[in-house]
């Protein structure tokens, strides 16, 4: 979630399960409306607060999974804030827990925090570190439960709020265990194992005169890994899953084109301590990726009329995978130019090892579509899905006209933002739809 990519929403709008959990969708299921305002759906209760100043604050980006020996709920997020002077945007991720099934949270602490680094490639140059976009798994051994989390990092020049995106984006892997059961996957403040993984960079370092050549350290080059990886030059959305006995990571390519191509899956042993040798798996013999362009074009059906689909270059991201492999919630959207939601579909997996969805017939069947018809903008942000707990959305409006649109509507106005031009805030939302 960056301030390019945040999006108005005034409410939100889900389909019922369809009568047969996996009937096959042909037509897209019946929607109901879902708003704040009891019809549905609630801003999801945390003790962590606001940041304050700025209008860019709320959460963004959750991804939940529970605790197979205490049965307590994790739950890490985006938490986006503003560094003055300088109005300098960054985002931290945060963690908190629930011990009623979801209805209410309780804040852990910081995973990861911005700080005031020099730039590593350049040797010179102040930026802050930013990170978002995190995926957790966990798994037991020896009758300790261990966690596993993969999330971006980037930096922002200290002087311009400039985004290092391009240069310095890369994907930090990190294990820890939690042997007294209390702190989930708090541990990662202080890993068993990290390791940064990444793509090579071509403009490494912006502003210098005659910089260097190369890139931020990285030590897996996600693109040399295979051939079918090979012209990505980016990689997004990830998730993480360990219900296949090995360390599953689904990412997304951005071909060279710039176009958001495909979910692959890569692999590597399950453990906290390594080695993590990361290899390629394809959803078959014949290379076909996890989650293709076809495949995007066929769910956006759930959720926007045939012939919408048809006519318009529709993609799926922001995937998130429940623990035990078996439900996956992702995002239709299309590029026009910017990324705008189309909704989400809920969707059954068939395996985990090879990826790959629940089909009849050619077709993937759908479990739920999720769509937001009266939203501003680019539309509404990413899910995350856990057993037994209400299906979990960012939800983003503006910070102007306050009581319809703003934050009266949705919930805390007290957020720092000033006035009512001052940006944008987002925050979670508990849609009370559970797999």
């Amino acid at each position: 979630m960056r301030a390019s990519r945040l999006i108005l929403l005034s409410s939100l709008i889900f389909a019922a399960l369809l009568p047969a959990q996996f009937q096959m969708l042909l037509t897209p299921p019946k929607v109901k409306a879902c708003t704040t305002r009891g019809s549905g759906c609630s801003p999801v209760v945390t003790t962590d607060p606001y940041s304050k100043p700025g209008g860019f604050a709320g959460y963004a980006d959750p991804s939940m999974r529970q605790d197979p020996q205490t049965g307590r709920y994790w739950k890490a997020y985006t938490w986006p804030h503003t560094i003055n002077p300088g109005a300098i945007q960054v985002s931290d991720i945060h963690l908190d827990y629930s011990d009623d099934g979801g209805a209410t949270w309780t804040y852990k602490g910081a995973l990861y925090t911005s700080q005031l680094v020099t730039d590593p490639v350049a040797g010179r140059g102040q930026d802050w570190t930013s990170h978002e976009v995190i995926t957790l798994t966990n798994w037991v051994s020896k009758g300790v439960t261990n966690w596993g989390a993969w999330h971006e990092h980037f930096s922002v020049t200290a002087a311009t709020g400039h985004l290092k995106l391009s240069e310095s984006k890369r994907w930090l892997f990190a294990t820890t265990s939690d042997p007294t059961g209390l702190n989930g996957p708090f541990g990662l403040t202080a890993p068993i194992n990290s390791a940064y993984i990444g793509v090579p960079a071509t403009n490494v370092c912006t502003g210098c005169k005659a910089g260097p050549t190369g890139s931020w350290p990285y030590t897996v080059n996600l693109a040399s890994l295979s051939s079918d990886l090979s012209g990505c030059q980016e990689f997004w959305e990830p998730w993480l899953n360990t219900s296949g006995g090995v360390m599953a990571l689904g990412i997304q390519c951005q071909s060279q084109g710039g176009a958001l191509t495909f979910y692959g899956k890569l692999t590597t042993a399950l453990s906290t301590t390594g080695p993590f040798n990361w290899t390629y798996q394809s959803g078959g013999a014949t290379h076909t990726p996890f989650v293709s362009m076809a495949d995007a074009t066929e769910l956006c059906r759930a959720v926007a009329s045939a012939s919408w689909c048809a006519s318009n270059s529709v993609n799926l991201t922001q995937m998130d995978v429940r623990q035990d492999g078996a439900v996956a919630v992702a995002s239709v959207v299309f590029y026009a130019p910017a990324k705008s939601l189309v909704g989400w579909v809920v969707l059954p997996l068939a395996s985990i090892s090879p990826p790959a969805f629940v089909r009849s017939g050619g077709h993937i069947k759908v479990l739920a579509a999720v769509t937001s018809p009266d939203s501003f903008g680019t539309g509404g942000g990413s899910c995350t899905v856990a057993p037994g707990v209400p299906l979990i959305c960012a939800h983003k409006v503006t910070g102007g006209n306050p009581g319809t649109t703003g934050c009266s509507a949705y919930g805390p106005c007290d957020n720092g933002m000033g006035s009512s031009s001052a940006g944008v805030f987002t925050f979670l939302m508990n849609t009370r739809i559970r797999f």
